[in-house]
């Protein structure tokens, strides 16, 4: 849920679920967001986040803060809307050693037919920390969102990601759905 105070800043909280089948257990994530950001032109935006993240799993709760900066690219040809998105954060954490993190995504949404309320949408992330684990995740996803009204959006994909854990790859394939409100 996300509520815009102005023209440049908003508070979101978004609550994030995970299942894992394989060890069957739940992780939760609860992210707490307050936000400014600005349109330098109609293709370009940058911001500044303070992102405080609750992380639930195996052991209990364990809290970060991330403080973030970015900057965002976007173009449409014809229909097709491409964007691509920078991110700078720093990740402080109590239980972890803190560090800096790079991610960027390049998207291409298509509305299909004549569908304004539909779109497919395919996408690339790609996570770079400035630690020892340098490059330590690669996603590709695809999927569509819906506009259910001028606040109301929900997405539905599948993800491949790529982690790199103790210096090994390992692939996990990912079935989501997100519900964002934006008032």
């Amino acid at each position: 849920m996300e509520v815009k105070l102005s023209k440049i800043a908003s508070v979101a909280v978004t609550e994030r679920n995970y299942y894992a089948p394989g060890p069957g257990n739940l992780n939760m994530s609860v992210f707490g967001d307050l936000s400014g950001e600005y349109d330098i032109s109609e293709w370009f935006e940058v911001g500044a986040t303070e992102r405080i993240v609750g992380i639930k799993d195996i052991d209990g709760w364990r809290m970060e803060h991330r403080p973030m900066v970015y900057g965002n690219l976007s173009a449409y040809l014809g229909k097709v809307e491409l964007g691509f998105n920078n991110r700078l954060e720093y990740k402080i954490s109590k239980n972890i050693d803190d560090y800096l993190r790079h991610k960027q995504s390049f998207v291409v949404e298509i509305p299909p037919l004549k569908f304004s309320w539909l779109k497919i949408y395919a996408a690339e992330e790609g996570f770079y920390c400035f630690n020892y684990e340098k490059f330590n995740r690669g996603r590709l996803s695809s999927g569509t969102k819906i506009k259910c009204n001028k606040n109301l959006e929900m997405k539905l994909y599948y993800m491949l990601e790529r982690s790199k854990f103790d210096l090994k790859w390992a692939n996990t394939d990912i079935v989501g759905f997100h519900l964002n409100a934006d008032f």
